[in-house]
């Protein structure tokens, strides 16, 4: 794996995070719903208690509990990127770290923020992965 690829994993840990707290939402959404089946299943036979304690039992379940220890799991991934990108010294490479590979911007938007042309941009990335590989080394 190449040192941008290392980096450009944050971009897509981000999105997958985003996807599973939705699907944490959509399941503790799904357990406190009067239309879940769980519900159904307390109108039809059992105590309001039967029913909260089925909720409970739910939301604490397996379901969540995995994506939660998934999100966990890429949250620490994305900590190395940045302990990785906070450890460049040079505040214009890591600014345009952080902005690529921490916000995610565009490199449009980068050259914009930095009062750069879009080649000097290019350029300075370039001094910015080989400060962030060298870094990456010293730390493994």
């Amino acid at each position: 794996m190449t040192t941008k690829e290392w980096l450009r994993r944050g971009n897509d840990i981000k999105r997958e995070i985003d996807t599973l707290a939705e699907q944490e939402r959509s399941a503790l959404a799904l357990a406190a719903s009067t239309v879940s089946p769980l519900r159904e299943l307390a109108i039809r036979g059992g105590s309001d208690d039967q029913r909260d304690a089925r909720l409970v039992e739910y939301a604490d379940g397996d379901y969540v509990t995995r994506i939660r220890e998934h999100k966990a799991r890429l949250i620490q991934t994305l900590d190395e990127i940045a302990r990785a990108i906070y450890a460049v010294e040079d505040s214009t490479l890591r600014q345009l770290l952080i902005e690529r590979y921490i916000i995610g911007n565009k490199w449009e938007q980068i050259a914009l923020n930095m009062g750069y042309s879009w080649q000097h941009v290019h350029k300075v990335h370039s001094r910015a992965i080989d400060t962030v590989k060298r870094a990456i080394v010293c730390d493994t």
